[in-house]
């Protein structure tokens, strides 16, 4: 039995065990939620050589269930979706979503195994240009299915060192490339518990990634030494040892940091160095002050298009920032973040950019970057209905340059406690270094949802 064919299976026998061993006399939360919606939307589209201008009707019933018990917690999701368009250059389609969420608590707060799964349209093309409008762009998706199995142990011995670790395997595959597999293994370890004022952690990574025509590995290791200053200031000095197949990337580095964290909310931890001849830099920061969050990330480090993908499923976001890539070989990613949320009595504001660069080879020139810029701002014009217009800016660069925008302005009306009615007038509009590329889009659609 290949291991691409094993994890899903895992995924469905958990499942299934997870009902023999829990009788439905302990089930502490059990919930059906099935929902419905109808989507209904004028599309004008035109491209460098093609003109479309037409009607798409978007049919969607699914259902979210949950099943919590002391020992478990089964959170599935599924949605089936039939696209049917009239005008339009482009067959009709039906496909499926699907998020599932499984923990099984062995020992509480020391031993968790957690199988995840995810089945998701991607509105991207060959050439891996991202539309920001998946609803309205479905004839240019793929699908992407990831499942995984985890298991965590963490534990304080004798009261003097936390230890954590964990092994996971997950497999992926979507339209465009090969199945490929990941088995990981991770080790944490560090005396902060002994209330020392200074204090060590050591921490191991390793991840071999396997595809039909490439295995690659990447193994890391990190040892801090840290001194408190007082209960707010930490300073510390960390060094890293990466090993890949790629020796630009094994470079190793060492950083010198401070961290300060007035209270619970509020920390601040930034930190430079060098990685082999080069500078490196470290930032995180989270500030929140009555109707005020900012946060604020710059790192770098050695992973895969493939790792950071599905971290990025993992996100609570579901939202994807680099179109996705299966890609297993080793780069060296530098990614920064600003977020900003204001919350007024009636006006909500947010303001969010990414950057994001990555280099097969440190000394070669940039391999593929992306920036992304998003802009939001809603008004509540009375209890059951707001206003929302939102501006996204995307510029990626790889072996071509394409700049994506789109303006979105959406009117959102409870109709009632289980009915919901939204209208959204969107316009979108991709430049490129490539003509075939550039396409502009416009459309009007009334979204009519409801749960039961």
């Amino acid at each position: 039995m290949s291991f691409n064919s094993y994890i899903p299976r895992v995924v469905i026998s958990n499942i299934f065990i997870s009902f023999v061993i829990f009788p439905v006399q302990s089930f502490a939360i059990l919930e059906l939620t099935p929902r419905f919606s109808l989507q209904e939307s004028w599309l004008s589209s035109s491209t460098s050589s093609v003109e479309d201008e037409g009607f798409v009707t978007l049919l969607s019933p699914g259902f979210n269930f949950v099943n919590k018990t002391k020992w478990s917690l089964l959170n599935l999701d599924l949605n089936y979706n039939a696209e049917l368009n009239s005008g339009l250059e482009r067959e009709d389609q039906e496909y499926h979503e699907m998020s599932l969420l499984y923990d099984i608590t062995h020992i509480p707060d020391h031993w968790l195994t957690r199988i995840t799964g995810n089945v998701r349209q991607e509105s991207t093309d060959l050439a891996g240009i991202q539309f920001l409008n998946s609803g309205i762009n479905s004839g240019s998706t793929q699908e992407l299915k990831t499942y995984g199995i985890s298991t965590t142990v963490s534990k304080v011995v004798n009261q003097q060192m936390n230890m954590n670790t964990q092994l996971s395997a997950n497999v992926s595959d979507d339209e465009n490339s090969d199945p490929s597999e990941a088995l990981a293994f991770s080790l944490n370890i560090d005396d902060k518990v002994s209330g020392n004022q200074i204090y060590w952690d050591l921490r191991s990574n390793f991840r071999k990634s396997m595809s039909s025509d490439i295995n690659d590995e990447i193994t890391d290791w990190q040892l801090g030494v840290n001194y408190r200053i007082n209960s707010q200031y930490t300073t510390y000095l960390t060094t890293q040892l990466t090993d890949t197949s790629n020796n630009e990337l094994n470079d190793s580095s060492t950083l010198v940091g401070l961290s300060w964290q007035p209270n619970s909310i509020n920390s601040v931890n930034v930190a430079a160095g060098v990685r082999g001849e080069s500078n490196t830099y470290s930032l995180s920061s989270n500030y929140r002050k009555n109707r005020m969050s900012l946060s604020l990330s710059y790192k770098e480090e050695v992973t895969s298009s493939r790792t950071d993908l599905l971290e990025q499923l993992a996100d609570d976001s579901g939202e994807l920032t680099n179109y996705p890539s299966l890609e297993i070989i080793p780069l060296l990613q530098q990614s920064a973040s600003i977020t900003l949320s204001l919350t007024g009595r009636r006006t909500n504001a947010s303001f969010s950019y990414l950057f994001r660069k990555r280099n097969v080879s440190i000394e070669n020139s940039v391999d593929e970057q992306l920036d992304k810029l998003i802009i939001s701002v809603t008004r509540k014009l009375n209890r059951k209905s707001s206003l929302t217009a939102t501006f996204q800016k995307q510029l990626s660069k790889a072996s071509e340059d394409n700049n994506v925008e789109e303006w979105q302005f959406a009117y959102d009306r409870s109709l009632s406690s289980a009915l919901n009615m939204v209208i959204k007038l969107n316009h979108s509009e991709l430049r490129s270094d490539v003509d075939e590329n550039e396409y502009k889009q416009t459309s009007l659609g009334l979204l009519i949802s409801a749960s039961f």
